[in-house]
């Protein structure tokens, strides 16, 4: 996955049934956002597949970050493979960046 764009309705955040695209590869895939609690997680839906992306607030000062994949039969698993990896990557990158 290389972004998403339209899931904020301009506000910085991302905002319940704003839709917009992610880009994984070079193809453009349509996405739903589904739910949202605001400043720390949220739900899109992507084709038959729903992602839950969550942020939880730890007694340190950190977070756990999680990322849950739902969705029919064996696509879930192929896809929770084919992503799980690049999220990881990605969410620790994230972590070091902000944490300075």
């Amino acid at each position: 996955m290389r972004g998403a764009w339209g899931l904020t309705n301009g506000a910085g955040e991302v905002k319940p049934g704003a839709r917009g695209v992610v880009w994984f590869g070079l193809a453009p895939v349509p996405v739903k956002v589904t739910w949202v609690d605001e400043g720390h997680s949220w739900s899109w839906k992507v084709g038959p597949l729903e992602m839950d992306h969550i942020v939880e607030p730890r007694e340190d000062g950190g977070c756990r970050v999680a990322l849950t994949v739902r969705g029919p039969g064996v696509l879930e698993d192929v896809s929770a493979a084919l992503y799980g990896l690049p999220a990881q990557l990605f969410l620790r990158n994230m972590g070091r960046v902000g944490g300075g």
